[in-house]
């Protein structure tokens, strides 16, 4: 299950840079507010999330310029599958990708802001 994996990879992120909270914003085409999640430094991250089908990163970085405060940082676990962006939220941005990120000719996986990982799921 990749969303299991996807858990466990923002763990480890948590272990490595402990943060006071973490919040979690499921989505596919749209975000899923009712999946919204917010989680506090020592708080169990939820093992199960209910997203699938098309991607489109505007509506988050959409929902994050409406929120009250901006973010730390950001950081998107992706396929990178979309070419829907939008506009760069006003925060770090860390696209931690599950493919690799490939150019060619004039088209490209790359995002166009902020910084791309490549992160293995097996």
């Amino acid at each position: 299950e990749e969303h299991g994996v996807l858990i466990d990879k923002m763990e480890e992120l948590r272990e490595a840079t402990p943060c006071k909270l973490i919040t979690i914003v499921p989505f596919n085409n749209t975000v899923q507010q009712r999946q919204i999640v917010e989680v506090e430094q020592y708080d169990e991250l939820p093992r199960k999330m209910d997203v699938g089908g098309g991607t489109s990163f505007a509506p988050v970085f959409n929902w994050i310029r409406r929120l009250d405060r901006v973010p730390d940082f950001v950081i998107m676990f992706t396929d990178l599958g979309s070419s829907t962006y939008g506009e760069e939220p006003g925060c770090p941005v860390l696209w931690a990708s599950t493919e690799p990120v490939w150019e060619r000719g004039t088209w490209s996986n790359r995002p166009p802001f902020g910084d791309v990982i490549e992160i293995e799921i097996t």
